[in-house]
């Protein structure tokens, strides 16, 4: 995605990638990108790369075409694609223990309804951090150490379950004053 702030006797725009920053750009789309001309507005642009890998590193320049036929180009920009993760998790929570708040990453290999719980000794339900759908990939969830109703809870052993589609996990969580 780009945004102009003005354009002056603009065709269009082509995008090219390449795997280093200063090799060789290949053109990637196969017709120009029509351009506003001329034009004191704000305009959005999108280009979306089909052609990628998992975990790799790619440079993109964008050029803009004149009306004269030159072409201005801008860039490089570095993106770097995630790698899909192989299967749901939920990973220790960090700082265990801990007294102010405490991270709990979660994975998911695909969208999915996700339902994240923070259960007492006792399996009473204090807190849920999450009850609805999640994109794919690692997430960073945050407790704050507080229930449902905003207080803050005692001191002690709390238990943080994660649910999404048929997979469930638990973990061990200490929270100290």
């Amino acid at each position: 995605d780009w945004m102009t702030q003005s354009e002056t006797e603009n065709v269009g725009f082509n995008v090219y990638r390449s795997d280093h920053a200063d090799g060789l750009y290949e053109r990637l789309n196969r017709s120009l990108i029509p351009g506003a001309g001329t034009s004191q507005s704000t305009h959005q642009y999108s280009f979306e790369d089909r052609s990628i890998a998992e975990a790799s590193t790619y440079y993109y320049k964008i050029s803009d075409i004149s009306y004269a036929g030159i072409e201005t180009m801008h860039g490089p920009v570095e993106v770097t694609t995630w790698q899909r993760p192989a299967d749901y998790m939920l990973e220790q929570n960090y700082p265990n223990p801990f007294n102010a708040e405490t991270i709990i990453p979660i994975q998911l290999r695909e969208t999915g309804v996700v339902r994240v719980i923070i259960y007492n000794l006792l399996g009473q339900e204090i807190r849920r951090l999450v009850d609805g759908e999640m994109p794919t990939g690692r997430h960073l969830l945050r407790w704050d150490g507080k229930d449902t109703m905003g207080q803050l809870v005692p001191a002690g052993i709390y238990f943080c379950q994660f649910t999404v589609n048929d997979f469930n996990q638990m973990r061990k969580m200490q929270y100290v004053r």
